[in-house]
């Protein structure tokens, strides 16, 4: 009796060391908690991502220059030259449906007639204010998220999922111009560029002579379907 009372105990003993470590094996320890909980404006996660899947991956290019793009010819004309932030929102904006399986894909005309009614770009300047494109995505149910980072920085969010919309102001590249970031390394920098140059990548040291710190994301608003 008392040997079957002993294996009942150590039984017992050995069900729970089991139970114990499997409930320490579905739970996250404190320190990978924190760090999912430590996510800021400056340092997004791919925690904030719409779906599982990366919306860096799956952008496409966008010709600024197509005539398919526009409403008409005269639209064409009077903006295809100065659309480089239409086509870099739309490229974005269309990523994040396709991300969430959503089968909508805007032109740059869609995008264009919103970026004209909050009075954000001209045919002559182009984008007027960083500000304009707050205005234009709000439209879409997306917020921005302006950072303030290294090159370095850029690539590390883009290559953690979400597209970061960069500008190269007219004194370092000719006429000025905005594209988009999709990822990189300590090497290069991985871009979707509307513009007939259609760069697919730079060196890090040949985007940092163009770059002067103009960089933005988009996620989705709170609520907001597009």
């Amino acid at each position: 009796m008392k040997k079957i009372m002993l294996y009942a105990v150590l039984l017992l003993l050995v069900l729970g060391a089991i139970g114990t470590y499997n409930l320490s094996q579905a739970k996250p320890s404190s320190s990978s908690a924190r760090a999912a909980g430590n996510g800021s404006s400056k340092s997004l996660t791919t925690k904030q991502m719409p779906t599982t899947h990366q919306v860096s991956r799956v952008i496409e290019r966008i010709d600024q220059l197509a005539r398919a793009q526009y409403a008409s010819q005269q639209e064409y004309d009077t903006w295809a030259y100065s659309a480089c932030s239409t086509a870099a929102m739309t490229e974005v904006i269309n990523a994040f449906n396709a991300a969430r399986g959503s089968e909508q894909r805007y032109r740059i005309t869609d995008i264009l007639a919103q970026e004209v009614a909050v009075h954000a770009i001209t045919p002559e300047l182009g984008l007027l204010e960083p500000a304009g494109i707050d205005r234009t995505v709000a439209k879409f149910h997306l917020k921005t998220t302006w950072l303030h980072t290294s090159v370095a920085g850029l690539v590390e969010v883009a290559n953690k999922g979400l597209p970061v919309i960069v500008g190269f102001p007219p004194e370092t590249l000719a006429g000025g111009h905005l594209l988009v970031v999709t990822g990189g390394d300590a090497q290069q920098v991985q871009l979707i560029d509307s513009s007939s140059r259609n760069w697919y990548s730079l060196s890090t040291a040949a985007f940092t002579n163009y770059w002067r710190g103009f960089a933005v994301v988009l996620t989705p608003a709170e609520g907001g379907q597009q």
